[in-house]
């Protein structure tokens, strides 16, 4: 059994594309959720390895849910925190950053950067 990733995001089509690279990546113990309240109640019960989250959604984006996450006690209040967003400007960055997050990723990006962060964040983990 390998590790476990939550993916995050609102748009259905986008989780897709996010679950088949990792999937050709070779992870396969995958959860979806299509917002971050959603995921948030997953954190709380079920522990994950990794989180994968777009930045800008409705009812809570992707930094509400990492700040919440943080806040309260579960199996994945420490999970290394992915945040991906079509914005590349260098002070959404460091916003990200800021925020806490263990890496940022833009859109578009290949399959190798995808991997070399997810290996970067499960290393740390």
């Amino acid at each position: 059994m390998g590790p476990s990733i939550l993916i995050v995001d609102d748009v259905p089509s986008a989780r897709k594309v996010m679950v088949n690279l990792l999937k050709r990546l070779g992870y396969t113990e995958l959860t979806e959720a299509p917002n971050g309240e959603v995921a948030l109640t997953l954190t709380q019960t079920k522990p994950f390895d990794a989180i994968i989250s777009d930045w800008h959604m409705p009812k809570m984006d992707g930094l509400e849910f990492l700040a919440k996450l943080r806040e309260r006690e579960g199996p994945s209040k420490e999970a290394p925190f992915l945040v991906v967003t079509s914005s590349g400007e260098r002070d959404d960055v460091v916003t990200a950053i800021k925020s806490g997050v263990t890496d940022y990723i833009s859109k578009p990006f290949t399959m190798g950067v995808l991997q070399g962060k997810i290996e970067s964040m499960l290393k740390r983990n």
